[in-house]
């Protein structure tokens, strides 16, 4: 030991071996330290080794630690070996830590062995690190391991933080594949065999094959307006500008069309409303209503009807006219609406 003012230095080592009618033990202690004034700092080695009648155990700790008035850091190695005529188990654990102005942070690396005469066998290995800032505790850390319990075997990797995403350096930039973060995953490309999926939200849904079973599959479409044809004279029939919709079936599908239209009568003879749709430009009506009108005053008017068709391409287009002999009346708002149903 030397000192000289405030400051110190020492360098001790401490031994013992002893051996009874039980058993041995051994032990050892080697110490280096340094301090000067608020600084202090220290390299530590316990070693032990003990043996009995039942098994034998062996253990080491190393320190290695400094101060500095408040602040302090520390990395720790602690070992231990233990066989006995159940079994046997390592462990070691590696612990870096430091500490300043009230914050903490540590990390720690375990892993561990254990064998068994019963047949259970384990093997972990978890990393943890961890801040202690503002009185909250934040960490991050990975296990892995995996465990035979007679016909039971169980192996894991399990992940905690905020933030998990796999990096992928390629042509010199980065890329994130697959990232999980705030409870959510994503991913940029994925090629999966079989997914069960319960609810789904997707932008743009290429499918070379799709089989829907006992559900079925809905296509809709609609438009709406105002005006676009008329008077209606009777006997007239025209077609109303901006009245067409398509819709695609990619099957064979029972298609449901409703109508709705208000029509204005300006005198005193209202006339007879009539509506149709005309399908992929054919002179006929796959479906046609009538409804009379009450003159000088607005009415509303909704028809519906539903068709079998092939599968492709089908375009509608709304007609209406006066099929009474005598009156006129003009359209108001209208709207068509065609959905396929396919099973």
């Amino acid at each position: 030991m030397a000192t000289s003012a405030a400051n110190t230095a020492a360098i001790t080592t401490e031994q013992t071996a002893r051996t009874d009618a039980v058993g041995a033990l051994a032990t050892r202690v080697d110490t280096v330290a340094a301090t000067s004034a608020a600084n202090a700092a220290a390299i530590t080695t316990e070693q032990t080794a003990r043996t009995n009648a039942d098994g034998a155990l062996s253990t080491r700790v190393d320190t290695v630690a400094a101060a500095s008035a408040a602040n302090t850091g520390a990395i720790t190695t602690e070992q231990t070996a233990r066989a006995n005529a159940d079994g046997a188990l390592s462990t070691r654990i590696d612990t870096a830590q430091a500490s300043a102005n009230g914050a903490s942070a540590a990390v720690q690396v375990t892993s561990s062995a254990l064998a068994g005469t019963d047949g259970k066998l384990a093997a972990l290995h978890t990393i943890k690190t961890q801040v202690t800032a503002g009185g909250r505790t934040y960490l991050a850390g990975i296990g892995i391991g995996v465990e035979v319990n007679g016909a039971a075997v169980e192996s894991q990797i399990l992940l905690s933080a905020q933030r998990v995403a796999v990096l992928n350096e390629d042509s010199g930039g980065l890329t994130t594949p697959f990232v999980i973060q705030n409870g959510q995953v994503f991913i940029n490309q994925a090629f999966i065999a079989d997914a069960s999926i319960t609810n789904a939200k997707i932008g743009n849904a290429e499918v070379t094959t799709l089989k829907i079973g006992a559900n079925s599959v809905t296509v809709p479409a609609s438009i709406s307006g105002s005006g676009g044809a008329g008077p209606f004279n009777a006997g007239s029939m025209q077609a109303v500008s901006g009245g067409s919709v398509s819709i695609y079936l990619a099957d064979t599908a029972k298609v449901s069309m409703l109508v709705t239209w208000q029509a204005v009568t300006p005198g005193s003879n209202g006339g007879n409303t009539r509506v149709e749709l005309r399908m992929d430009g054919s002179g006929g009506a796959i479906f046609a209503a009538e409804d009379s009108t009450v003159p000088g005053i607005s009415t509303s008017h909704v028809a519906s009807s539903v068709a079998t068709l092939s599968a492709g391409s089908h375009t509608f287009q709304l007609w209406f006219g006066n099929d009474y002999s005598s009156g006129t009346w003009n359209l108001g708002a209208w709207s068509a609406t065609i959905i396929g149903v396919m099973r």
